[in-house]
């Protein structure tokens, strides 16, 4: 009996100190994410930065211009770690094998997007899906996807109704 418990104590132990803190992984996370890659396609060429504050709230800025027109515009994505579902977060790889991780809300429309294009106009928009970042390479989207998935339980994300 002993022995079970102190084979029960010792996992606890090396499991809550090896786990990494809410803050580490955000740092980590603001770290791995400061110098995104641009993604390029046939029509659009885009830059991301995301941010992630102490309090789960996430800020994408995508700054894009069309190959096309050479028409510029600049999008804010924002919202908050909670909002998201732990079991949505996605790997998606583009046409330059680059790696996007996107999430989707737990429910209705949890992230604001404001966008001001060259012409001086401006929009919102509410979206249920998010870009969360881009980098280049597997094992890194792997990594990110498993740092976000670990903030947004930590911040009490919820799996969808169905």
């Amino acid at each position: 009996m002993k022995r079970i418990l102190f084979t029960a104590v010792l996992i606890m132990y090396t499991s809550f100190f090896t786990a990494q803190s809410k803050q580490e992984t955000i740092d980590w996370l603001n770290t791995k994410l400061e110098f995104s890659p641009i993604s390029i396609s046939d029509s659009l060429e885009s830059t991301f930065y995301t941010k992630i504050n102490s309090k789960g709230v996430f800020s994408n800025t995508s700054i894009s211009e069309s190959k096309l027109t050479g028409y510029k515009s600049v999008s804010i994505f924002s919202g908050h770690l909670s909002s998201l579902s732990p079991s949505s977060i996605m790997i998606k790889k583009n046409n330059n094998n680059q790696y996007y991780i996107s999430a989707s809300c737990s429910s209705g429309k949890c992230i604001t997007q404001k966008s001001s294009y060259e012409d001086g106009t401006n929009a919102n928009y509410e979206l249920n899906t998010v870009t969360l970042c881009l980098v280049n390479n597997y094992e890194l989207a792997e990594r990110c996807k498993k740092a976000f998935t670990h903030l947004i339980n930590i911040f009490g994300g919820k799996k969808e109704a169905f």
